[in-house]
């Protein structure tokens, strides 16, 4: 199983641009509601639910009211013809938001995209067009769709510099994000030269690039690294990503959970058991919900550590605990149970011998794929693997 990357910094939020105008003449002639005033009186409607599903998201919870308010937007989006460019694209950059922390990543692409096109067409630069950009391409990167995300990504930094200039440290997360995709495009050496980059400005602006996006950074470096086979210096760097996540803490991103996961990689390929499986405990223990939506990984790491090290049967207890765990936190439906149910499939195949069981394993995966089309990559897994073993039962 290659090691995951997904510590894109999303820099989601940024204030409302300016409402649509008031008018200061009357609305009304002989008590009729005049059609200019109708069209303000909709704009003005829009604009407020678009503070109001603002303070709703900026509130770090994903609630009832705010799917209300998406759904009010979008049926006015839909009924009216809103010529306030920018209050459009505004809704749609919100809804785009909306749809992204729900996993609705079809309908994060369509309204994100509706938004840039907005902006784009009425020659509009400015923050929120750099951070649609971002987040389009972190709705991409999500999808797997990594190519078009790492050029939405090289077009969010440009757009960026053009508001805030080249040696602005806000940069560093738009680094980030490009040395995250280059990971998963297994381009390490594009992946070590952006996350340079960003630690490069968080030195020439000490105190003004989080800890946390620093850390990132390390982490992308000591991943790389890992993936060039450059085991001691990628501990090295996994190791002050550490320090700093244990020091200043991590937000939201589940980090330092994924570079404990990483580390204890390391430790294995140092042979160096004990200190492996320290991390793989450690990773275990964490409690924190970032921590523990990422903990799948280290159950099904530290399950493959336990084979090799001849204790199988442990093993397959980590993984039945994991499985359980998985169902619990993201339900029976998400990408992660099916990542589990696959790596349960790999382990019966391959230490267990238990080959027609692994298929029916896999085959119960398959579904995932058809409610799924956009996750490319996890179809590319499966279904290669699925392959492989029925190919091998037929011998």
């Amino acid at each position: 199983m290659s090691l995951p990357s997904q510590i894109l910094c999303l820099v989601l939020l940024f204030p409302v641009s300016g409402l649509s105008a008031i008018s200061s003449e009357s609305c009304y002639d002989k008590g009729v509601l005049r059609e200019e005033g109708a069209r303000d009186t909709i704009a003005v409607h829009l604009a407020g639910l678009n503070a109001s599903l603002m303070r709703e998201l900026e509130s770090g919870e994903v609630t009832s009211k705010a799917g209300d308010l998406v759904s009010e937007i979008n049926s006015m989006l839909t009924d009216f013809n809103i010529t306030d460019t920018l209050l459009v694209s505004d809704s749609y950059y919100l809804t785009g938001y909306y749809y992204l922390n729900i996993n609705m990543l079809p309908e994060a692409i369509r309204s994100l995209t509706y938004s840039a096109g907005l902006r784009e067409s009425a020659r509009i630069n400015d923050m929120r067009y750099s951070l649609c950009l971002n987040n389009l391409a972190a709705t991409l990167f999500r999808t797997g769709n990594y190519t078009r995300a790492y050029d939405m990504g090289l077009r969010a930094l440009e757009a960026r510099r053009l508001v805030i200039g080249r040696d602005s440290s806000s940069l560093a997360s738009n680094y980030l994000n490009l040395a995250s995709i280059c990971l998963e495009m297994n381009d390490s050496d594009n992946a070590i030269l952006h996350a340079e980059a960003g630690i490069a400005l968080s030195r020439l602006f000490p105190g003004k690039v989080t800890p946390a996006v620093t850390a990132d950074l390390y982490q992308v470096i000591g991943l790389s690294l890992y993936r060039n086979s450059e085991y001691t210096k990628s501990l090295v760097y996994c190791s002050e990503a550490l320090k700093l996540y244990d020091r200043y803490g991590t937000g939201n991103s589940g980090s330092k959970q994924l570079v404990i996961n990483t580390m204890s990689q390391l430790y294995r390929r140092l042979d160096r058991p004990e200190e492996a499986e320290q991390f793989f405990k450690r990773g275990l223990s964490l409690s924190g919900d970032a921590d523990i939506r990422e903990k799948y990984l280290v159950y099904i790491n530290y399950a493959d550590f336990l084979a090799e090290k001849g204790r199988a049967d442990e093993g397959e207890r980590v993984l039945e605990d994991g499985l359980a765990s998985v169902r619990k936190v993201f339900g029976q439906d998400s990408r992660e149970y099916y990542m589990m149910l696959a790596s349960k499939a790999d382990f019966a195949h391959n230490e267990s011998g238990e080959g027609y069981k692994a298929i029916g394993m896999y085959k119960s995966c398959l579904p995932y794929i058809e409610s799924h089309p956009w996750d490319i990559s996890m179809k590319k897994y499966l279904l290669t693997v699925y392959a492989i073993f029925l190919f091998e039962a037929a011998r």
